[in-house]
């Protein structure tokens, strides 16, 4: 096992050197498809940093736009016959980028602005701060010549971006929310995005828990899980978010720690171990779950919950699939809320073009990304698409949007809750209900 103080990509000479260069990892690379260049693609990729590690080539020379346009999603993995492990591959060639010279200044300022902010644990600051801009953003219309000023705003249309609340949602409770009869006990564990943005998921899970009579810990200042870090190669930076996480919920006494964000999930189970080392990581990576297989193991929902009105498809997000290796529980659950109106989509594992910061920095190649995913909701005719992941909530929304398509993209957790119907409330602020989309299919 590598340690976590060994230089990434030195550590990582041996599985280079594995490539036969036999391309079974290019067409399933969306960035690849997306753009049809070989730099592009994983083996691009994987040759850049060989030449990386053996200083044949540095970020001056190109380097750091095709290593950094690498979403993550994890789909050369398994296609991959020698097993390299190229996620790793990606991660330690970001590091070594992040590190040496040629990164250009935006990069070199959003990885220092993200250490400042995520490392302390700094979020609520930050949201406080970036409220005004997004409701300046919200405010400006697409037909407004200003419009044409903004990040994002491409063929008419400004991106959809969610809201950023005026408190993060675990102000909205307790530490510790009880149930009169427990039949569990878990730590929730929101992370940012759910935390200050996608605050519906957040409180539909503790309304879901709640309602299954599972007793939930979730502690004040939640912080980001470190994966932001690890996308901008602050490795470091990504270590000591670990530590803090590991130390704040592992001690706590819960069954489990569930996850709602399918990256945070990814990164506490999957990524965890391997960047921290030692027992302590491990025993607490093998407590996490997704909030869809612990419901569908641990709780009686079946008989609780009714159904949903109209005709369902599922998104899987790339970390739920190949990080947390989660396809069928949300799928049993929608499949039995929505009955024989559950429909699969084709391709419901491809990737939609989120990958965190890469949609904002590679924003055209995730619109090509994220066009093609559109195309396969639309398919199915769903008034609902959905998945386990706000990220992927986000860029759907915004892709469907671009592409006139009417479903809405929703939590599974989110229609889960609606169907086991009222049934009080322990939080300040009711959760949210999910209005219905103006019709199914598409425009």
């Amino acid at each position: 096992m590598r340690t976590a103080q060994a230089p990434p990509l030195a550590a990582l000479r041996e599985e280079l050197a594995a490539c036969i260069q036999c391309a079974a990892c290019v067409p399933v690379c969306p960035t690849y498809v997306g753009a049809r260049r070989e730099p592009l693609s994983p083996r691009g990729r994987l040759a850049l940093a060989v030449g990386l590690l053996e200083g044949e080539v540095k970020g001056r020379d190109g380097v750091f736009a095709p290593i950094s346009s690498c979403i993550d999603c994890r789909a050369c993995v398994p296609a991959c016959p020698r097993h390299i492990p190229l996620a790793d591959v990606f991660y330690a060639a970001k590091a070594q980028l992040a590190t040496g010279d040629g990164a250009p200044f935006t990069a070199r300022l959003l990885r220092r602005v993200s250490r400042l902010v995520l490392v302390k644990n700094r979020l609520r600051l930050a949201m406080r701060l970036g409220r005004p801009l997004v409701r300046l953003y919200h405010a400006i219309a697409d037909r407004s010549p200003l419009a044409r000023l903004l990040p994002f705003y491409r063929d008419g249309k400004k991106r959809v971006l969610p809201d950023l609340v005026r408190r993060p949602m675990t102000d909205d409770y307790p530490e510790v929310v009880a149930v009169p009869r427990p039949r569990g006990r878990v730590a929730f564990f929101p992370g940012c995005v759910i935390n200050f943005t996608s605050t519906a998921i957040g409180h539909a899970t503790m309304s879901a828990l709640r309602k299954l009579d599972v007793e939930v810990v979730l502690p004040k200042e939640a912080p980001c899980c470190g994966i932001p870090l690890l996308s901008v190669g602050e490795r470091e930076g990504a270590r000591e978010v670990a530590r803090d996480v590991v130390a704040r919920y592992g001690a706590l006494d819960v069954d489990y720690i569930v996850t709602a964000c399918a990256s945070c999930g990814t990164t506490l189970r999957d990524t965890y171990p391997g960047l921290l080392g030692g027992e302590a990581a491990r025993a607490f990576a093998a407590r996490v779950l997704d909030v869809s297989e612990y419901i569908a193991a641990h709780t009686d929902y079946r008989s609780r919950a009714g159904a949903v009105e109209g005709a369902i498809t599922y998104h899987d997000p790339c970390h739920l699939v190949r990080g947390m290796g989660v396809t069928e529980p949300p799928r049993r659950i929608l499949a039995h809320l929505a009955g024989a109106g559950f429909r699969e989509m084709e391709g419901a594992d491809r990737c939609c073009g989120f990958g965190g910061l890469f949609s904002a920095l590679h924003y055209d190649l995730a619109l090509q990304v994220g066009a093609r995913k559109a195309d396969s909701v639309a398919d199915t005719g769903a008034a609902y698409v959905a998945t386990g992941c706000p990220g992927c909530q986000m860029q759907m929304t915004d892709s469907l949007a671009r592409q006139g398509v009417k479903a809405r993209v929703v939590h599974t957790v989110e229609l889960l809750d609606r169907a086991l119907g009222p049934d009080g409330d322990v939080s300040e602020a009711k959760t949210r209900a999910i209005p219905g989309p103006e019709r199914p299919g598409p425009a």
